[in-house]
């Protein structure tokens, strides 16, 4: 999912677990407003996490969500 509203990269709990599993650093939260004005916090960065998309080859920090409704949210941090 892209939201260029978003200031976050945020990836869903199981696929970090499945897909990702990389070390997650627990130091590292943010606070966040979801788009029905509910607040949250994401408490776990992981951080340099390669991703390929569309020939394009980049490494990006994503905040880890347990009961987020999508794979993964692209923002623009």
């Amino acid at each position: 999912l892209i939201d260029t509203g978003s200031q976050l990269n945020i990836v869903n709990k199981h696929v970090w677990k499945t897909i990702i599993n990389r070390p997650i650093d627990i130091a590292k939260s943010v606070s966040m407003n979801d788009t029905n004005g509910g607040e949250g916090k994401l408490c776990r960065l992981v951080q340099n996490v390669p991703l390929d998309c569309g020939g394009v080859s980049t490494h990006m920090n994503l905040f880890v969500g347990d009961h987020i409704p999508f794979s993964l949210l692209l923002g623009r941090p």
